[in-house]
């Protein structure tokens, strides 16, 4: 059994901080992310290293929460059986067996309530007549497309020519 440490950097608190109470666990190996919060590849390469049984350290779950990708890391660290301890929240997957569950089950909950939220607005928006997704070209313009790159324009100079985006100039070339 390992005590892997997972930090990112004065996030909530300062790095040092961080550090200084994840002594008291015995930590073995201490992954530091000092990149963009958008960035988590210190992260990952825990997730990579961690095996059955090991046991994760984190000061906040602030500093995990906002990962890409959180749900599916949770759902590995429960198959692989994986303590983990949030140190501020004073969270323990020990003595707290359903956390795992229950964080799923919010992240669940939560991604259904985003997606119900969307759907309320798109059709709030076709109900006032509003067009959604990319605008409709005519024939014309498509030819004029595939006329210009014949000619070896790129992708570029053909959506400045045909006052189209380029990813309308890329659909009609693939």
């Amino acid at each position: 059994m390992t005590t892997l440490a997972y930090i990112r950097s004065n996030m909530p608190i300062a790095t040092f901080d961080q550090v200084s109470q994840m002594m008291d666990y015995q930590v073995t190996e201490m992954y530091v992310e000092d990149k963009l919060v958008s960035e988590s590849r210190e992260f990952m390469k825990l997730i990579e290293h961690a095996a059955e049984n090991d046991v994760i350290i984190v000061y906040s779950l602030i500093s995990i929460w906002q990962i890409k990708g959180i749900y599916t890391y949770l759902q590995l660290l429960k198959q692989k059986n994986v303590r983990l301890i949030a140190i501020n929240e004073e969270i323990d997957t020990d003595n707290y067996k359903d956390f795992y569950d229950q964080m799923l089950f919010f992240f669940d909950v939560s991604k259904r309530s985003r997606s119900a939220t969307t759907r309320r607005a798109l059709n709030a928006r076709r109900e006032k007549g509003q067009s959604l997704g990319r605008p409709k070209i005519n024939e014309t313009t498509i030819n004029k497309i595939k006329d210009l790159r014949e000619q070896r324009y790129s992708l570029r100079e053909i959506a400045v020519k045909c006052d189209v985006s380029l990813g309308t100039v890329h659909k009609y070339l693939h």
